[in-house]
Parts: C-alpha cells; sequence; structure tokens
C-alpha cells in the first residue's frame, strides 16, 4: 500500500505509483508450493527467527510440535 496516499490521501506518481492506492488494486499473496510445509530450523534452534512471519517456514511450540508429530506417527501405524 502506498505510504502517502494512506497518510495523505495523494501521491505525487499518480497512476504510474509502484505501489496500490486501494484494497481493490491489492495482489493476492502467491506462495509456493512448499510455503510452510518444513521447520523453520532457525526458529527451532534459537526460539526466535529474524524473519519473523515473514518467515517461509513453521514457527512452532517444539512440544506442540513434537506432540503433533507423534500422535500422526500413531494414527498411520
Amino acid at each position: 500500500m502506498c505510504l502517502s496516499w494512506k497518510e495523505r490521501g495523494s501521491c505525487r506518481y499518480g497512476n504510474k505509483c509502484q505501489f496500490a492506492h486501494s484494497d481493490a488494486e491489492l495482489r493476492k499473496v502467491s506462495h509456493h508450493p512448499k510455503y510452510k510445509t518444513e521447520i523453520c530450523k532457525t526458529f527451532w534452534k534459537n526460539g526466535t527467527c529474524p524473519y519473523g512471519e515473514r518467515c517461509c517456514f513453521i514457527h512452532k511450540d517444539k512440544t506442540a510440535f513434537l506432540k503433533n508429530l507423534n500422535k500422526n506417527a500413531k494414527s498411520k501405524g
């Protein structure tokens, strides 16, 4: 979203602005098919990740993740 448009309601670039001036102009986010299919190694190791919510990998609490993993393994076996 265009910061100038959002803050002032005007933008010096007008129709040539590379950013959206309304919700209708926003594009849908598309992700790679493997998006969030693997655990973030940095988050797993450190409990935090510099990318935060923008990270392409899964951020889950270790305990909750391992419980879910064991539960799924038991239901398959």
